[in-house]
């Protein structure tokens, strides 16, 4: 979707407007349209503002948007009861899997980095869709970073490249840790590969 281009490229006020469009032509799409505003709105750090707006649509993302929206609004167990009641309804390996990235998310937003990594063993990266594939390897990225596996964090980064570039390139958590960990790591090899990420990144 041409708002979640923008969204990532930062044009904030124009995905907001291109969304605003879409809802009212209403339609079949109505509830991915939703599904985006909620994102752009969480990536705005207004998760009650989120929460609203995933209130008055019907798509499958949402709860697990929701979920990580209470998250960051510091109600851990609101989340994981959201995210219960998604595992109950999934009925389909694609469909657990998304629940499983979503657990990993939450548990990154709330600083639980040993569930983050107890949750991934469930995530089977080949099921998502690039995009979420792509989001759920910059949280284990994260997860490994702040649990001192610096090394493992690099590779989840050049897994996200190869999966999505443009998305890594635009995601502003994978950016940080792509300036922040060549330092930490002692291995020449593989500071050399993350550095090399870096730069087709644009970070100098």
């Amino acid at each position: 979707m041409a708002a979640g281009l923008l969204r990532r490229l930062g044009y904030s006020d124009l995905a907001w407007l291109f969304l605003h469009r879409a809802a009212r032509c209403g339609g079949a799409e109505a509830g991915s349209v939703r599904a985006e505003e909620v994102r752009l709105l969480l990536d705005l750090g207004l998760p009650e503002s989120a929460l609203l707006r995933a209130k008055q649509a019907v798509d499958p993302q949402l709860p697990l948007l929701e979920a990580v929206a209470h998250a960051m609004a510091d109600r851990p167990g609101r989340a994981t009861a959201l995210l219960d009641v998604a595992a109950q309804r999934a009925d389909s390996g694609e469909a657990h899997a998304m629940v499983a990235a979503a657990r990993v998310a939450v548990a990154v937003e709330a600083g639980d980095f040993g569930a983050a990594a107890e949750y991934a063993t469930a995530a089977e990266p080949q099921r998502l869709t690039p995009a979420t594939r792509t989001t759920l390897l910059v949280n284990l990225a994260t997860t490994a970073a702040r649990t001192g596996r610096t090394d493992e964090a690099a590779g989840y980064l050049e897994q996200a490249e190869a999966t999505a570039p443009l998305r890594l390139l635009l995601d502003p958590f994978a950016r940080e840790l792509l300036a922040a960990l060549p330092t930490r790591i002692t291995d020449p090899e593989v500071v050399g590969r993350l550095r090399a990420v870096a730069q087709r990144a644009g970070l100098p």
